[in-house]
């Protein structure tokens, strides 16, 4: 689990990977995230990510409102594939 501090800007980075080997490249498919709250709240919804190949790099700004520190969240990632908009649970992380 990450540990983000309260007022900060971060970036977490996630790796990913196509089985079927049909997605190489993540930076043309309108790479997005979301966070959610451990209860299901959304915090910040379809967000615009950057990607470098299978890697995401999500800009988490704890500033914004909706973080409060000693919270966990849990962070998702999509991107778009024809006509497929697949929302991948990518791990939690904790504001402190």
């Amino acid at each position: 689990m990450f540990e983000i501090a309260d007022g900060s800007k971060e970036q977490l980075i996630v790796d990913l990977r196509d089985l079927s080997g049909a997605v190489t490249e993540l930076s043309d498919k309108l790479p997005k995230f979301t966070v959610k709250r451990a209860d299901g709240t959304v915090v910040q919804n379809l967000a615009t990510a950057t990607a470098s190949g299978m890697r995401m790099f999500c800009l988490i700004d704890t500033a914004v409102s909706g973080y409060d520190a000693n919270t966990y969240y849990k962070l998702f990632v999509g991107f778009t594939v024809g006509s497929e908009v697949p929302l991948v649970y990518a791990g939690d992380f904790q504001v402190i």
